[in-house]
């Protein structure tokens, strides 16, 4: 018989953790090793995690004495796994009864599928239902081959669908796709999974399995309230996708299809905050999330004298100088900042030396000894809110599709 490895990792998640491990200790089917990992909690998550492990002999429980942060910890807790599938088990959700016993009579049944996953409930943190996340063509359980994954799947639901919070993995099979790749944050553990799957199969469990928690803090969400890292774990995804290693794995049409879904995602997660809400001064979003986006030297433009101008290519630019958002940025010359703001365009072409000023969708500006910005060699960087530098950085044809 297969042997199931269950790797749970909390940080201050003493509110959450308990009915966690208590979903996973009254499983019919109990896990074989189940391994909790605290990420040096500072809250009462440490004594509740004791609780169980002195009742249940099966828990091994382990202390960072530092935090590790949630991939790191991730990472570590899954090294300590030996069973023949794992399942990650995350302090702040819960699973549902009778997912081991099911997911492991497929696993029986099917011993060369590379994951087992099944349907996932969406919970707030009042515990209202919030929707249920499920593979819609799929009606029974089943067994689906790669090209059946790919098809019926990936190449069907949104570039975002996940079931993360309700996937066992082969453990062999997550190992040869090189585990939970820290660099893709949030979405390690779906690529992982896509993988897998694409080329061992998959059992699908076409029932609720577990319960996904919607926590403002969590890693997921964090990540969506960052534009920039968003854009990153995209580009990271789909260069792994194209890379030798998975790229008979991924065809180039589904990468092609799933970049734009997920860039489609973004853009309408942000699109209200960028280019249509009046309160952009009030937002909190706009005024903690400035970052520095560095002029791309082919994209600045002469004006007149000594002034230089970069245009920003999305409208979001016009929004950013028309509510005076440009109050808080600043340009840096290398490292040092220009410190003559405001400046007027005329005193910006005839003097220079450093004198900007942001109007419309345009920055204009002049090097510190007048020189030429384009060939002088030096960076020129600019604070602006997080999502003009991730639009900036989108590809044009994404910019044009969404009228940006």
């Amino acid at each position: 018989m297969s042997t199931l490895s269950v790797v749970l990792c909390n940080y201050n998640h003493a509110e959450f953790i308990g009915q966690a491990i208590e979903a996973i200790v009254s499983q019919m089917r109990q896990p074989d090793e189940f391994i909790i990992l605290d990420d040096a909690s500072t809250d009462d998550s440490v004594r509740v995690i004791e609780g169980y492990a002195n009742k249940y002999p099966f828990i091994s429980f382990f202390k960072n004495s530092e935090n590790m942060g949630a991939l790191g910890a991730i990472t570590l807790a899954h090294s300590k796994a030996k069973g023949d599938y794992v399942y990650g088990a995350a302090a702040d959700d819960y699973i549902l009864p009778g997912f081991f016993e099911e997911a492991m009579v497929m696993a029986e049944k099917y011993p060369l599928a590379g994951i087992v996953f099944g349907q996932m409930l969406t919970i707030d943190t009042a515990n209202n239902l919030k929707g249920v996340t499920k593979v819609a063509s799929w009606e029974s359980t089943r067994y689906v081959s790669p090209d059946m994954f790919l098809h019926e799947y990936m190449d069907v639901e949104p570039a975002t669908h996940s079931l993360g919070t309700a996937t066992i993995y082969r453990r062999k099979a997550l190992e040869e796709v090189g585990g939970f790749r820290r660099e893709l944050g949030h979405w390690c553990d779906t690529f992982a999974a896509r993988a897998i799957a694409l080329k061992h199969g998959a059992c699908y469990l076409a029932f609720p399995c577990a319960v996904w928690r919607i926590i403002p803090g969590s890693l997921a969400n964090s990540s969506r309230l960052s534009p920039t890292m968003m854009l990153r774990i995209v580009s990271r995804a789909s260069a792994l996708m194209r890379s030798t290693e998975f790229r008979d794995l991924f065809p180039e049409d589904h990468v092609l299809r799933w970049e734009e879904g997920y860039y489609e995602f973004i853009l309408q997660d942000y699109k209200k905050i960028c280019i249509e809400q009046n309160d952009l001064i009030t937002s909190n979003f706009i005024k903690t999330q400035f970052v520095y986006f560095e002029l791309p030297k082919n994209a600045i433009m002469h004006e007149n004298g000594f002034c230089y101008l970069y245009q920003f290519k999305t409208n979001a630019g016009k929004i950013f100088s028309r509510f005076t958002l440009y109050k808080n940025s600043e340009i840096l010359e290398n490292s040092q900042t220009l410190d003559i703001k405001d400046s007027s365009h005329d005193d910006i072409r005839s003097i220079g030396m450093g004198r900007y000023s942001m109007w419309s969708d345009c920055i204009y500006f002049s090097s510190t000894d007048n020189s030429d910005p384009r060939y002088n060699k030096k960076r020129y960087t600019v604070s602006v809110p997080a999502y003009i530098h991730f639009l900036e950085n989108l590809p044009i044809e994404h910019i044009q599709k969404f009228g940006l």
